[in-house]
């Protein structure tokens, strides 16, 4: 357990503060009841440790997708084209390239 605030009031807030913000559970105290509140809260993924890496791996790939595609308005389409030529590469690369984007797309917003 976490010192001082729980997880679910950093969820929370951060959902409240920031609601494009794509929030992955990692928890080694679990359980049903915990998951479907953060679900509620607004949770992205509830994962329990120890979880499989390549599980994780893709967790964060799609957090990531989502929270691109929230951030700034793309639609379905916008994100196909986007994600197109990462096809065939790792999670790690496609991790790579979607930060990319995301510092990308900043740096043209403060433009």
């Amino acid at each position: 357990k976490m010192p001082g605030m729980g997880g679910e009031k950093v969820l929370e807030i951060l959902k409240k503060e920031h609601p494009w913000l794509e929030v992955i559970i990692l928890t080694g105290h679990g359980s049903i009841d915990s998951a479907v509140r953060s679900t509620k809260l607004g949770a992205y993924y509830y994962l329990q440790k120890p979880c499989d890496l390549e599980l994780l791996l893709q967790v964060l790939v799609e957090a990531y997708q989502e929270r691109i595609k929230r951030k700034y308005s793309y639609n379905d389409e916008k994100m196909k084209n986007i994600l197109a030529p990462l096809v065939s590469a790792s999670p790690l690369e496609k991790l790579r390239s979607l930060k990319q984007l995301d510092e990308k797309k900043k740096a043209e917003l403060s433009i």
